[in-house]
């Protein structure tokens, strides 16, 4: 649900055939139990960076690159372990065949772990933000729409409100939209529609607040083109990729675009 500048098609195939070493270390690492007393602090500085890699320029062989240095240091820290876990998921997009299977599953048996310990920690935007992800990853996208709702709700008109409360319409914009695209695949349109203008509505609010996030506009494309309105899907997936200098033939937009195509 956490997309590499100048990245050219040349390097995209070569990816997707010849796994690479960061890849090799990341489905080796062993991580263990996650401590109940550990502090988001500690790895903070490290995940910050790499959300910087992706927010700016997708780059997220280079995030799970620093997410790895901080597991090096701190193995039992819950968040980076779920930054891990969310960031390889998202990386296997780049990939085919057995090594994004292998990473697909890592990511997944990773989340299912860390998901036993979620009741240890207090409520937090991190934990909200951990089961958006855990939801995402896990295809339970009409749970994670409802977890953006609860987020909405525990924050709203409190003083954190911009800083996390406003996150809850992003989780709603996801998971609403691949509700309905899980619909329109059954055949289900007219709920899909109901679904998909859940999340157009989502991201209206999101959007009132936060508007520079390139991946938001990925989704928010999806949900349009359900609904039928593929020149606003195409303005939304070009903002996007404005966004973070590539062009319409990166793999999340061609996700889109594809899908939309194999619809009709």
């Amino acid at each position: 649900m956490y997309k590499r500048l100048f990245f050219s098609l040349l390097l995209f195939s070569s990816i997707q055939m010849h796994p690479n070493e960061v890849v090799q270390r990341a489905l080796r690492l062993e991580l263990p139990a996650c401590s109940t007393t550990n502090s988001i602090e500690v790895t903070r500085k490290f995940r910050e960076r790499a959300g910087k890699k992706i927010k700016i320029k997708a780059d997220y062989q280079a995030a799970l690159e620093i997410i790895m240095k901080a597991l090096k240091k701190h193995p039992e820290d819950f968040y980076a372990q779920a930054d891990f876990a969310a960031i390889l998921g998202d990386l296997s997009e780049l990939f085919s065949g057995e090594i994004q299977n292998q990473m697909i599953e890592r990511s997944k048996q990773l989340f299912e772990k860390l998901m036993q310990e979620v009741d240890n920690k207090p409520m937090s935007d991190e934990i909200f933000g951990f089961k958006n992800e855990y939801y995402f990853r896990l295809s339970q996208h009409q749970k994670q729409y409802e977890n953006g709702v609860d987020l909405v709700n525990y924050y709203w008109q409190t003083e954190e409100w911009m800083a996390h409360g406003v996150s809850g319409y992003y989780c709603q914009g996801v998971g609403a939209a691949h509700t309905a695209k899980q619909l329109m695949i059954k055949g289900e349109i007219q709920q899909a529609k109901v679904w998909a203008q859940k999340s157009v509505v989502a991201w209206a609010q999101y959007f009132s607040y936060k508007n520079n996030y390139y991946n938001s506009y990925v989704h928010y494309a999806l949900a349009l083109g359900i609904l039928g309105y593929t020149d606003e899907m195409m303005k939304a997936l070009s903002h996007s990729a404005d966004l973070i200098k590539k062009d319409l033939d990166y793999v999340e937009f061609k996700d889109v675009t594809d899908f939309i195509e194999s619809m009709k």
